[in-house]
This record gives structure tokens, sequence and C-alpha cells, in this order.
């Protein structure tokens, strides 16, 4: 399916587009929920030390009342649930990254002017 996928949008690079912008909103919508979730459900973690982490990782997400980028968010929580600070020299970033740099050129496109029409 994946491999027809790509040969499909060799020819027609509107399927391209949309599996992008897709592709990132699940990601959005994946990182708010996750905190929604944690939102709701952190006064019943019951192991104290992942629960203080939770209730810190909620408390600097809504902090920032939710105008943070996906990539602000995804580092916020990974630094925060893991202690350690989110690899940005990974394959799965750097994959992370693309996305989001080609989903933002495809979305903040400066308009083009034509001439002679």
């Amino acid at each position: 399916m994946a491999t027809g996928a790509y040969e499909r949008s060799l020819e027609n690079s509107s399927e391209s587009i949309t599996a992008i912008i897709l592709s990132w909103l699940a990601i959005e919508a994946f990182l708010n929920e996750a905190i929604e979730q944690a939102t709701i459900h952190s006064e019943s973690v019951e192991n104290p030390s992942f629960k203080e982490k939770v209730v810190t990782m909620v408390s600097v997400i809504h902090e920032l009342d939710n105008r943070a980028s996906p990539d602000t968010k995804a580092k916020i929580m990974h630094r925060i649930l893991t202690g350690k600070a989110l690899d940005t020299n990974s394959e799965q970033y750097e994959h992370f990254a693309l996305l989001r740099r080609i989903r933002n050129a495809l979305i903040h496109k400066k308009p083009e002017t034509t001439t002679g029409l």
C-alpha cells in the first residue's frame, strides 16, 4: 500500500501534500490529546515519582497556554517525563523536523506573482 502511494505521489503531488499535512495534524492531535489525558488523569497516577512528573509537565504546558508548537510540546514532555533532553540528532527527530519543515513550507508558502496575464 505504501509503495503504491509513493508511486502515485510521483505522478500526482496532491496525494503527497495531503499525506504531509494530515501526518502533521495527527502529531499535533496526539500531543494535545496526551496533554489533555494527563491533565484529566494526573491525580490518579499511583507512582509518586511519575505523578510528580506528570503534574509538572501539565503545569508547564498549561503555562504556555497551549500556544507552544508541537515541537516545543514534544521537547518539554520528553524532558520532564524522561529527565533527558530530546535527541535532536536522532533519525526519528530528523524525520519529525523534516515533516515540520515541509508542512510549514506548504502551509506558509509565499505568494507568487506573475506578469503578462
